[in-house]
């Protein structure tokens, strides 16, 4: 498994697939962490991001619990 080591790295492979990486290690993390790594590559609070961005991130949340 490859680290995250930069903020460009985290841009570049994006909330999903960081999120991912989380996973893998740490099989407990939850919505909210996908929430916050969106919201660090937009240089952003969690909670502001918009409503259209929190459904594709849920949606893509529950995708991986199926």
């Amino acid at each position: 498994m490859h680290r995250i080591k930069c903020f460009s790295t985290l841009i570049e492979i994006g909330a999903k697939d960081a999120f991912l990486k989380l996973r893998q290690k740490y099989p407990n993390v939850c919505m909210v962490h996908l929430y916050t790594l969106e919201g660090a590559i937009h240089d952003t609070e969690f909670n502001r991001l918009t409503e259209a961005t929190k459904k594709e991130l849920k949606e893509f949340s529950d995708f991986l619990k199926k």
